[in-house]
């Protein structure tokens, strides 16, 4: 996910794809990277018309089948996690200024979406079809809901999910006679037509002309559809949803800090915090699914050694430590300069400080694991991750205001994961080394209260 924000379009109508900035900063309409701006020319057509084409898009996408859509003559697409399939959703918004959110309307429906048919069942389909793409992102999230079924603690009732497929989100500017659409991105909506839903996005031709992602389609990737599907575990075993004031109905694959302000004011609230910590959540995820091996990411520019739980560094080889001082920088009240590449983190961003969590809470589940007895790495990781997510609903409601600025919550939501690889909060030799080496900033504070060490 590539800038600071996004219109939320909220609407009285469950039909709306509730769109809300992860960026830290105050909401504000912004130059987005996943998101590609063209004059307003008419160009773009809905798939009513079979065809989903823009001069945004990397690639013209389109039914293969039409028939088969036009006469609902097949079963709707559907399989492991995936209870309904939809395509054909255009939803519009328009904003009077480019500069302000607040003058942004509530976004309209343009066209509401329909079933995903597929027929006959055996059928081949070719790469940029919605066909194709629907199969290949439900493919990926039955990899993940697997893994999930591994996991000692998981529930036998983890709701099915719907799956939207290349829908059109547009904003409109006035004041520029510009149009946004949203591209290159994966999402996890908790609540779209009363169900949780994934949502794959279209690619976009900038990135490819840029250099980025040139042979990738983010719904072929594993990695990136686990960690959307990481989020809807994160969701069912915490409790903690959208219905809770503030928190991002939409949760996006990726955001950069690029092309952020620097001087602006900000202020980080627990929502903001949760996210944060959601995204480490689904990282891990992801990272647990495909084995635990280090390099699921590599192939992914801006992702790389970045979201790579196994990676002890970002791209440009700074360390994944939460440190006072990035900490202090995540939760300062004025913008920073953005870096300017997405290969170096930003710390006001918070996947940045999800992946530093995530390396950091993994390395801790590493060192809690018991050397004398077989066992399945993954399988017992992702049962500490499950702990933590309960553990996480049930702090989250309790947290307050916090006069530190967000650091005393955050503290709060991690100590959880500790708890959860430490149950008696006695923690082995090795499990303290790697809690005081990646999480210096609580450390001490930890180790004063919560968690003890083995003489």
């Amino acid at each position: 996910m590539l800038s600071p924000a996004v219109v939320p379009l909220v609407a009285p109508s469950r039909y709306l794809l509730l769109v809300l900035s992860l960026a830290v900063a105050q909401l504000s309409v912004s130059c987005s990277g996943d998101e590609e701006r063209k004059p307003i020319d008419g160009g773009g057509e809905p798939l009513t018309t079979g065809v989903l084409t823009d001069s945004a898009y990397a690639a013209q996408y389109f039914v293969a089948d039409s028939n088969c859509q036009e006469k609902n003559g097949g079963p709707i697409l559907t399989g492991k996690g995936i209870g309904v399939s939809f395509y054909n959703f255009y939803q519009r918004t328009t904003c009077q200024s480019q500069s302000d959110s607040d003058t942004c309307n509530d976004g309209e429906v343009v066209n509401s979406p329909e079933h995903l048919r597929i027929c006959p069942s055996e059928k081949s389909f070719p790469r940029n079809s919605v066909e194709g793409v629907g199969r290949a992102a439900l493919a990926n999230i039955g990899t993940a809901n697997r893994y999930y079924d591994s996991i000692p603690t998981s529930s036998s009732t983890l709701p099915n999910s719907g799956l939207l497929v290349l829908p059109r989100i547009e904003t409109v500017y006035k004041d520029s006679n510009k149009t946004s659409v949203t591209v290159d991105n994966l999402a996890y909506a908790p609540d779209f037509r009363g169900m949780p839903t994934f949502v794959i996005y279209p690619k976009g031709a900038k990135s490819v002309r840029e250099g980025r992602w040139v042979n990738v389609n983010f719904w072929e990737v594993p990695w990136a559809i686990a960690h959307e599907f990481g989020h809807h575990v994160f969701l069912n075993h915490s409790g903690v949803s959208g219905n809770t004031s503030g928190v991002f109905k939409d949760l996006p694959l990726y955001r950069s800090g690029l092309g952020i302000v620097a001087g602006e004011e900000r202020q980080i609230t627990n929502d903001d915090l949760l996210v944060a910590v959601n995204e480490g959540f689904a990282d891990m995820f992801a990272y647990y699914t495909l084995g635990g091996d280090p390099g699921v990411t590599s192939a992914l520019d801006c992702f790389q050694n970045s979201r790579d739980t196994g990676s002890a560094t970002f791209a440009d080889g700074t360390e994944k430590i939460l440190s006072v001082d990035v900490l202090s920088a995540f939760t300062a009240n004025r913008t920073l300069s953005s870096p300017s590449t997405c290969q170096s983190p930003s710390f006001q961003e918070v996947h940045t400080i999800g992946a530093i969590i995530a390396y950091g809470v993994d390395q801790v589940f590493q060192a809690s694991l018991p050397t004398t007895q077989s066992l399945n790495t993954e399988r017992e990781k992702g049962r500490m991750l499950l702990i933590w997510a309960q553990k996480i609903g049930r702090v989250y409601s309790t947290l307050g205001a916090d006069n530190s600025g967000g650091k005393n919550n955050l503290s709060k939501l991690i100590l959880e994961a500790m708890k959860s690889a430490a149950p008696n909060g006695t923690m082995s030799s090795a499990g303290c080394q790697a809690v005081r080496k990646h999480f210096p900033a609580f450390a001490t504070t930890w180790f004063r209260g919560d968690l003890t060490c083995q003489q």
